[in-house]
């Protein structure tokens, strides 16, 4: 189905990015603490 596909291209883009986010803000969480 091409729902299916589209889902699976934003899920790909998302995961993709969020670890970009994720270090970006993980500077920030190191300050307040390691949360893991």
């Amino acid at each position: 189905m091409a729902e299916n596909t589209a889902k699976r291209k934003i899920l790909q883009i998302f995961s993709a990015l969020l670890p970009l986010v994720c270090v970006k803000k993980g500077k920030i969480v190191e300050k307040k603490g390691k949360n893991g």
